[in-house]
């Protein structure tokens, strides 16, 4: 690895705050891929993990290829409703994130506007009215 690789990997690591096997990584991964990803990431990692190799080839024949032994299609109406329950919680995760931002840079941006108007003595037209 080179001198530059070496000093991107370590600024990589302090943009997101990485200890590794400590709570940091995880809420990293939290914030990158948001807590449905985080989980389903989770709970796929220890079945790769724990899971023996008959346990394996059954998920993957029934729930992907929906190999089932009756005509009943459970396996299917699983999947379908577990991906929508998750894209529904990400869509909600998110839009109260974004939310949450923008009224956090509302605020900032109004604390601001304050104190310049304290600093210059003068009303100045860069946010909303303050109170």
């Amino acid at each position: 690895m080179t001198k530059e690789g070496a000093e991107k990997s370590a600024e990589d690591v302090k943009t997101f705050n990485f200890n590794i096997g400590g709570f940091k990584t995880i809420v990293a991964a939290i914030k990158v891929i948001g807590i449905p990803g985080f989980l389903v990431a989770f709970i796929s990692t220890l079945f790769m993990i724990y899971g023996t190799k008959a346990q394996k080839r059954e998920f993957i024949d029934q729930y992907i290829l929906f190999k089932t032994d009756n005509d009943h299609q459970t396996a299917c109406v699983i999947v379908i409703v577990g991906l929508m329950l998750i894209i529904l919680i990400t869509s909600v995760w998110f839009k109260r994130t974004e939310r949450l931002m923008k009224a956090e840079n509302n605020r900032i941006g109004a604390e601001k506007t304050k104190w310049e108007q304290l600093w210059f003595d003068k009303k100045l037209n860069s946010s909303k009215e303050i109170d």
